[in-house]
């Protein structure tokens, strides 16, 4: 298949819940899920000369976006890697491990990320409380506080789309719905959900 490689600019903070609900401790992704970018393309559906073969048909993929650390490319950290349950600094391959009594009690690393030279890193979540307003009372609506986990601004990510036998209109179509400044994530107000997307040449590696 061909490849289309994007760049994408967190110009806000944003959120992306790991569920649907709304009550509750609610943890945020640590990726971009590519069905995002999908839905964006799919806001022009009628625009398209096969828009069966671009959404239906298996034929084009929105992959998800992964962080990008200097420019590098970085993975999620593999299920394989543990550390001990009360000091996460120094990560061990489980399948790599012949001798367990030296260990007193092993931890999956489930989150983060790690670079090609096996560099860990991640990044912070920030948390605001909120309330709901009442324009009818003109104030704060009672019993409904709710808050916000959302990744930092200025966090750089890359995801790929793979097509197979597109036409060019609906390759550049594909192109134009997604380059530029767009609106991401549950809350896209003024405060969050601010990206910027651009096309790159090659993968960023």
């Amino acid at each position: 298949m061909n490849e289309l490689i994007f760049q994408v600019e967190f110009l806000s903070e944003v959120v992306l819940p790991s569920t649907s609900n709304t009550e509750g401790n609610i943890d945020s992704l640590d990726f971009i899920p590519g069905s995002n970018f999908l839905g964006m393309v799919a806001k022009a559906y009628d625009d398209f000369d096969d828009s069966f073969k671009v959404f239906h048909s298996g034929s084009v993929c929105f992959g998800d976006a992964t962080l990008l650390h200097k420019g590098e490319e970085t993975f999620k950290m593999p299920l394989s890697f543990f550390h001990e349950k009360l000091d996460d600094s120094t990560l061990v391959n489980h399948h790599l491990i012949t001798d367990f009594s030296k260990f007193t009690q092993l931890k999956q690393k489930r989150k983060g990320f790690i670079t090609r030279d096996l560099e860990e890193l991640s990044f912070k979540n920030n948390y605001a409380q909120k309330s709901a307003y009442s324009k009818e009372h003109r104030r704060s609506k009672d019993g409904s506080m709710y808050g916000y986990s959302s990744m930092p601004k200025g966090l750089f990510w890359q995801f790929v789309v793979k097509y197979d036998g597109l036409s060019t209109n609906d390759i550049e179509g594909i192109k134009n719905n997604l380059v530029g400044k767009k609106r991401l994530g549950k809350s896209k107000s003024s405060q969050y959900g601010q990206i910027e997307i651009s096309e790159t040449r090659k993968a960023i590696t």
